[in-house]
């Protein structure tokens, strides 16, 4: 393969799709991982408002971020996974919502605590199916002789 200089990598034919797919995935993968991680600490931190409303700050400016790497990954990858990073975003808003709302407040301090670890938990299983299933569709790109 050979790229010439000032070429785009998501238009230039001389790149193989699977590369095109490979990094696709690797952005996307990326940025979930990244959103995750910060509503984990927030659902660890619930007790420091000052750290929740940082991470609730973060993923309210995020929202047009997702939008991108959802168009992008179905762009490039297909409809099956942008339906994926899609299930992510929607988990990821549902959280941030409770947390902005302090609706685990509420509850007792034992239930506000096994239901943080509930939704963290949950979020980390929603982002890995969505990886996995990001990656094994890039991989599909592989097996292909045309790429798709």
């Amino acid at each position: 393969m050979t790229a010439t200089v000032g070429s785009d990598l998501w238009t230039d034919p001389d790149h193989s799709p699977s590369a095109v797919a490979a990094l696709a995935a690797t952005r996307a993968t990326t940025f979930i991982r990244a959103q995750v991680m910060a509503l984990r600490r927030a659902l660890a931190w619930a007790g420091d408002r000052i750290a929740v409303d940082i991470v609730i700050t973060a993923h309210d400016l995020s929202h047009e971020r997702w939008v991108r790497v959802v168009n992008h990954v179905r762009t490039h990858l297909g409809e099956d996974a942008g339906l994926q990073v899609s299930a992510v975003y929607q988990w990821v808003g549902h959280t941030a919502q409770s947390l902005e709302n302090g609706a685990i407040d509420l509850l007792d301090a034992d239930l506000a605590t096994r239901a943080r670890e509930v939704a963290s938990s949950h979020l980390d299983a929603v982002a890995e199916q969505a990886v996995e299933a990001l990656w094994r569709i890039a991989a599909e790109f592989d097996a292909s002789p045309d790429g798709v």
